[in-house]
């Protein structure tokens, strides 16, 4: 049980539909599920808060050639464009996960103060949500 659990935390911290499928899966309560992703995706926020530009300078030491001219014609920054700090943390979370937005925000120089309160909120709202569908769903099989 306590393995189920872990591996629902973990995979939460990266990807929220994946663990609540697994969490599905192996059988667990709603409210564990929802409390186990809810756990995992508060971590996954704070760990590219405060890991990402450290990830960014590991990852550029790799690269030899200079960078490319940016595409700005992409979703990301299309959000970015038009809704600026709450559409990257709140879309940007729904659609991308908390890990990337925040991965993305920190490319952009967005103030961390402001994001991590907003990528917070969507994680519990995308919680809230996606666990009530997927026991819901899981109702009809």
């Amino acid at each position: 049980m306590i393995l189920k659990i872990l591996a629902v935390i973990g995979l939460s911290t990266f990807e929220i539909y994946l663990a609540i499928t697994a969490g599905l899966v192996a059988g667990l309560s709603k409210i564990t599920i929802l409390l186990c992703t809810l756990s995992g995706g508060i971590m996954g926020v704070f760990i590219a808060a405060f890991l990402g530009k450290k990830i960014e300078h590991w990852l550029l030491q790799f690269r030899n050639k200079p960078a490319k001219p940016k595409n700005t014609s992409t979703l990301i920054y299309k959000i970015w464009n038009k809704y600026g700090i709450v559409g990257l943390s709140l879309v940007g979370t729904f659609l991308f996960g908390a890990p990337i937005a925040m991965g993305v925000g920190v490319g952009f120089n967005a103030p961390l103060q402001k994001m991590v309160p907003l990528c917070l909120i969507a994680v519990v709202i995308r919680c809230f949500t996606f666990t009530y569908l997927g026991n819901s769903i899981r109702g009809l099989f």
